[in-house]
């Protein structure tokens, strides 16, 4: 199994790899889309958001180590076999005769475009991990915005619920005078 944070990325949606080995499919507007109306939830979402990605990234990160270790290892791995090679067939190398080798060997750009690949998967994610820093900062300000704007209009949440409770109270004493 491969252990890449990001499996698929198509056009704006992308699957990320979830710790119990599943993954979790994701769009843009999933992360940065803001309802406007349901501000209350936004704020909720954001710190489940903001964890599970700052937590990818790490992992991701780690995993990009690893891969940058694996491919370190190949390099002397096969610079030594190379080296034994030449020398056996009695051939005289420099060090990029080695160094060209080493480059063309399969084994080895297998673990360099893996390493390129977990380091894409690394940057990415935390990337997004910022961009969530910001959201956050964008949803205070919406929100405060938001309640500014709402009580310049009378259209606070609290009035318009007085109003409503209001108007029935005065329905039912209406329709309770009317019975009488």
């Amino acid at each position: 199994m491969e252990d890449f944070m990001i499996i698929d990325i198509q056009d704006a949606s992308f699957k990320v790899r979830t710790f119990d080995g599943g993954y979790k499919e994701f769009t843009v507007g999933d992360i940065f889309g803001v309802d406007e109306t349901d501000i209350t939830k936004e704020y909720m979402q954001q710190a489940s958001l903001y964890g599970f990605f700052a937590t990818a990234a790490a992992m991701a990160e780690e995993v990009a180590n690893r891969a940058s270790f694996a491919k370190d290892q190949e390099y002397a791995a096969v610079d030594e076999v190379t080296r034994q090679k030449f020398e056996m067939n009695g051939v005289k190398f420099t060090e990029a005769v080695v160094r060209s080798a080493i480059l063309l060997d399969e084994k080895y750009k297998t673990r360099v475009m893996r390493e390129i690949k977990t380091e894409y998967d690394a940057k990415l994610l935390k990337a997004i991990a910022r961009a969530l820093e910001q959201r956050a900062d964008m949803l205070v300000s919406l929100g405060s915005h938001l309640r500014h704007e709402s009580s310049m209009t009378g259209m606070s949440i609290r009035e318009h619920e007085l109003d409503n409770m209001t108007k029935s109270v005065k329905s039912t004493l209406r329709a309770a005078k009317q019975k009488s």
